[in-house]
């Protein structure tokens, strides 16, 4: 089996926080060389899919650098990148028939975004014998694509038992998505019925406060948004851009089909961000209703009481209980800490009334999810067993995340 090497030209990301894409370099070839020595080598991983070359692109990294580490692996694996590998399609899936689930457990942790799932991911980090991969984007990638059902659980196999190479003593795989990820979740039950599903979220408000504070950064394509549509010249560019693209947004959020092109355009930066927190929730529902046993948790009672929410967490995911004590240590640190996302780095923006009705008018087109503080069926809950000072505690916590 063979692969090859190409050198990088350039690198032509222009987001930090945009999807991974076969087009994020632009790329020479330079020689075949043994695919084995691709997959045994610790300082590549696999990036993203090529399918229009129907091939998988790993990355190299510099030695010192721990991916393990770092809040988002996509970015830090584009910033490091020395070297990248092309590994066709057929190769990969030998690997992946060789390989076979080598792991005794997989753990996949879906949320809405912006709920603690970042810390959660790093918690799965302190396990000894645990992997911990925090947002991989080539999953987000395949969301985007256009493909059959088949194709994609096939990818998502394929991709998953390649996405880390084997390491000793290393027996629990944890994967941390991208929010827009949950819209494969119940395709990824198909790959993987044995793994231990998750799923974050939190109120709609608040999660839009957090979100806009996070993302709406100078020339990100949020804080971009945030100004061109209230300009007329602007707002027709814009529906131009939404109607070209409209297909993908839907992949990405299946919620926005019950929108227009112009309709999404109009709502703004607060109903858009609505509308993927509403399609990550409904895509949860989805998974109820197909019976895929997935531990819904949160934020609020994470916030309120870390240390149950927490040990419940990790003995749902098959975390031996010596281990769980350690989870907690990383309740202490900032989960996205040197990233464009890190607390020190955050905006300011208030929730106005006007916001407030925007996220109002967007629910109220969902048959189920018709209200921001919605609560899933069977979530894991911790407010209805607090009392006195404990539920003051709770309440204070979350009124100063809406802001």
């Amino acid at each position: 089996m063979s692969a090859i090497e190409y050198e990088i030209i350039r690198k032509r990301r222009t987001g930090a926080m945009q999807v991974v894409s076969s087009s994020d370099f632009s790329l020479k070839r330079v020689k075949v060389v043994a695919a084995q020595d691709v997959f045994d080598n610790p300082n590549v991983s696999l990036y993203c899919l090529d399918e229009p070359g129907k091939q998988a692109l790993f990355v190299e990294v510099p030695p010192e650098v721990d991916l393990l580490q770092d809040s988002f692996m996509f970015q830090a694996q584009y910033r490091h990148a020395q070297k990248v590998f092309g590994v066709s399609y057929e190769t990969l899936q030998k690997r992946s028939d060789e390989l076979g689930d080598w792991w005794d457990d997989l753990s996949l942790i879906y949320s809405v975004g912006r709920c603690g799932s970042t810390l959660v991911a790093r918690m799965f980090g302190r396990v000894p014998d645990c992997l911990s991969l925090s947002e991989p984007d080539v999953y987000s990638q395949i969301v985007g694509l256009p493909l059959t059902e088949e194709e994609i659980v096939q990818r998502l196999r394929m991709c998953t038992r390649n996405i880390w190479r084997p390491v000793a003593g290393k027996t629990h795989l944890a994967i941390k998505y991208r929010s827009m990820g949950v819209e494969h979740a119940t395709l990824m039950f198909r790959a993987f019925p044995d793994a231990h599903y998750l799923f974050m979220y939190r109120h709609a408000e608040t999660y839009v406060v957090s979100a806009m504070r996070a993302f709406a950064y100078p020339w990100s394509p949020l804080w971009a948004f945030s100004w061109m549509y209230r300009l007329p010249i602007a707002k027709q560019l814009l529906r131009w851009y939404f109607a070209r693209n409209y297909d993908e947004q839907i992949r990405f959020a299946s919620f926005a089909s019950k929108f227009t092109p112009r309709e999404l355009v109009d709502l703004g930066p607060v109903g858009v961000l609505t509308i993927t927190w509403a399609s990550a929730m409904q895509q949860c529902l989805a998974m109820q209703q197909a019976r895929i046993p997935v531990l819904t948790l949160r934020y609020e009672d994470i916030v309120a009481c870390p240390t149950d929410v927490v040990a419940h967490l990790m003995q749902f995911c098959n975390v031996r209980p010596e281990n769980i004590p350690s989870t907690l240590e990383a309740m202490s640190e900032d989960a996205q800490r040197d990233s464009i996302l890190a607390r020190d780095k955050r905006r300011k923006w208030q929730l106005s009334d006007k916001h407030r009705d925007i996220i109002r008018s967007v629910l109220e087109r969902h048959d189920v999810i018709r209200s921001a503080d919605y609560q899933l069926p069977g979530a894991y809950r911790v407010f209805p067993r607090l009392h006195g000072s404990e539920a003051k505690a709770a309440e204070v916590a979350q009124r100063r995340s809406v802001g």
